[in-house]
């Protein structure tokens, strides 16, 4: 199975615990991953990269956090892409 094919991610951790394990395989998560084990070795270990793609490592729990789902109306989301074009100077 391809990284194509098998979109499944897992985070597991024991209450106590000071890691998270990981287990990714979305592109997206494993790219992610990859850069911040080098960027933050103290934070991000990557122990595996596996044949199809996967990735499995461990993060320290203090990287990890939630947050509520942002619900905008159109024109919120419309003056947030202005407000950002603006700070990036692309109007």
């Amino acid at each position: 199975m391809t990284l194509e094919v098998n979109h499944e991610n897992l985070l597991e951790w024991i209450t106590g615990d000071k890691t998270i394990a990981c287990t990714l395989s979305q592109k997206k998560h494993v790219n992610l991953f990859r850069k911040f084990s080098e960027k933050y070795p103290e934070d991000y270990r990557l122990i595996a990269e596996n044949e199809d793609g996967s990735i499995y490592g461990e993060v320290s729990i203090n990287c990890i956090s939630f947050r509520s789902p942002s619900r905008l109306t159109d024109e919120q989301r419309a003056e947030r892409a202005e407000q950002a074009r603006k700070n990036w100077g692309l109007t």
